[in-house]
């Protein structure tokens, strides 16, 4: 894709996400005169105009899960654990994180973190600041962006957009949109498209939920993808939702309890590397940020096959 290609992949991301806050704001001040006495015309299984307790989150929720599959041709297994809460009424905080084993030339173990902070009303969607790391060794990058939701019946939009950066990156524009569809309550397929150093990429997704339990419930998931520089990524896994929330269905703890986990497609960007000829100092503002040890020099970089072929001789690997 040429630059100005890149440029309008850019401008169209950020313009969906404006919609989507621009939809969050709307509804929620159309949910408000609901509360003076309008009729919400959606079916009433699909009606979710707050969650119980009034916050971002009704109230303490976790998931466990465990997942397995292939990242980008190699096998991948991982435990995950997410937990979720409102910290003022409608603003609700998440945090995810994820271990597990990497069968590549040189990783044994794999690792993604993540935080979200976001506004929602459950009724009509969500909007917050995103940041995660994913590592597998001894590479690893970040993200940081925005995302948002517009909820609206059985249907769900969601956006993050942002810019992934690193030592073993190159600092870069990344977004991930995906169209969900509620077939009933507890199921939920989804489309979508992802943008990373690696190219545009295809998703497909899926969870069932078996079960209307408050206290806990399992579900069945899995995603596929495929894209530009012959990457793929396939898994599959099953995770038991916990917590105080009174949520009963997956649709309601999708809007009143946690929201999206983007473990492990944040690892797409460092699942192919090469050593670079001319190590090259990392970037300033990592150091002064102490993310990064001061006068530390990049030997290896992770990216597109073309990106890879321009700084290395080596040869391309796996991590």
């Amino acid at each position: 894709m040429g630059i100005l290609g890149k440029i309008k992949t850019t401008r169209i991301a950020v313009a969906t996400l404006g919609a989507a806050i621009g939809f969050s704001v709307t509804g929620f001040l159309s949910g408000h005169a609901q509360a003076q006495g309008l009729i919400d015309p959606k079916p009433i299984s699909y009606q979710t105009a707050g969650s119980p307790s009034g916050n971002a989150v009704d109230g303490i929720n976790a998931t466990v899960g465990v997942l397995g599959g292939t990242l980008d041709g190699t096998g991948n297994g991982m435990t995950l654990l997410s937990i979720s809460t409102s910290v003022l009424s409608l603003i609700g905080i998440q945090g995810d994180l994820a271990l597990g084993f990497y069968d590549g030339d040189r990783a044994s173990n794999s690792a993604a973190a993540a935080v979200h902070i976001f506004w929602r009303n459950p009724g009509t969607g969500m909007v917050g600041v995103y940041g995660d790391w994913g590592y597998l060794s001894p590479v690893h990058s970040g993200r940081v962006g925005l995302e948002a939701a517009i909820y609206s019946g059985q249907w769900t939009i969601e956006g993050l957009v942002g810019v992934e950066f690193g030592q073993n990156v190159y600092a870069k524009y990344f977004d991930e949109f995906d169209v969900s569809y509620y077939v009933d309550d507890n199921t939920r397929v989804s489309l979508g498209h992802r943008f990373s150093a690696r190219g545009n990429v295809l998703n497909v997704g899926f969870e069932k939920q078996f079960g209307d339990m408050a206290a806990s419930a399992w579900s069945v998931f899995g995603e596929a993808e495929v894209g530009e520089d012959d990457y793929y990524q396939v898994f599959a896994g099953v995770r038991a939702y916990l917590g105080s929330g009174s949520s009963t269905t997956l649709m309601g703890r999708d809007r009143n309890n946690g929201v999206r986990v983007r473990i492990p497609r944040n690892l797409a960007s460092v699942t192919q590397c090469a050593n670079v000829d001319n190590p090259f100092p990392t970037p300033k503002w990592l150091n002064d940020l102490g993310l990064i040890d001061a006068g530390s020099m990049t030997e290896t970089l992770c990216g597109s096959k073309d990106t890879l072929n321009r700084v290395s001789t080596t040869g391309i690997f796996k991590p």
